[in-house]
């Protein structure tokens, strides 16, 4: 089949929509964070040290696809194909209707120290960052496109989320996310005896905290930057320019709240 500039609307669409397993798809985004769950549970059974960054993607036809980092100490490490293996080796149950979750067949595990490849791990975390930018809906490129979305929301929709989910009246995100739950990104995290993903320590709490805290400095400088003006100009225009500084400074403190 040959494929030309008109074809990109299809991505990611049904070659036969009537016969797509959009229940499936949606169960599939419901029950893989228990997959992962145990697959993380399987490494750490046969490899007490290793840490994880995990970033769930969204596919262009709707199904979460999973990116995962993998540090393992080198001392005892294995490679890339039986820590492959290892993981895919894994098998969930859903707590929703019993059936059996395994990973498909694409499937790839790459090895890189993190010395030697420090740039790769960089790039490749990077790479799967972006991917939480992605919006499924609006990358639709309309018609069959469309199509495939709304089936899948009306999927969603009629899908249990959890045992006792009644989904006409259910109102948990789950139905609006295609049947998606949890993060879309997560790490380990240090404990008493784990160092957790961070070498240093570093949290996303504690980044939001420095955020909070450069909008907090960054306004200072504003309001003293504003004074120094003020006192400068000459009394009409100083008076002016303490007023234009005070609604200034009521703005900021009515934005301040939802920065994150």
């Amino acid at each position: 089949m040959v494929h030309t500039f008109a074809d990109v609307q299809l991505r990611g669409v049904p070659l036969d929509a009537a016969g797509y397993d959009y229940a499936g798809a949606v169960a599939w985004n419901r029950d893989s964070g228990v997959l992962w769950d145990n697959t993380r549970r399987r490494l750490r059974d046969h490899l007490p040290g290793v840490e994880f960054f995990v970033v769930r993607e969204w596919q262009d036809r709707g199904a979460l696809h999973l990116h995962a980092l993998v540090r393992v100490p080198r001392l005892g490490a294995p490679s890339g194909r039986e820590l492959g293996a290892l993981a895919r080796s894994a098998v969930a149950f859903s707590k929703v209707d019993g059936s059996e979750v395994v990973w498909g067949e694409q499937f790839t595990c790459d090895e890189f120290r993190a010395d030697g490849a420090g740039a790769k791990a960089i790039w490749y975390l990077s790479k799967a960052l972006n991917y939480v930018l992605k919006d499924t809906a609006r990358e639709a490129g309309g018609g069959a496109a469309w199509v495939h979305v709304a089936r899948m929301h009306q999927a969603a929709r009629a899908m249990r989320c959890s045992p006792e989910c009644e989904p006409a009246s259910c109102t948990s995100r789950t139905h609006q996310r295609f049947g998606a739950r949890g993060h879309v990104v997560s790490n380990t995290r240090k404990t008493k005896t784990r160092s957790g993903w961070s070498l240093i320590g570093l949290t996303r709490r504690a980044q939001r905290e420095a955020r909070a805290a450069w909008f907090a400095a960054k306004e200072a400088e504003r309001q003293a930057a504003a004074a120094r003006e003020a006192s400068a100009a000459p009394e009409p225009v100083a008076g002016a320019l303490a007023g234009l500084a005070a609604r200034l400074q009521l703005e900021l403190r009515a934005v301040a709240p939802v920065v994150p």
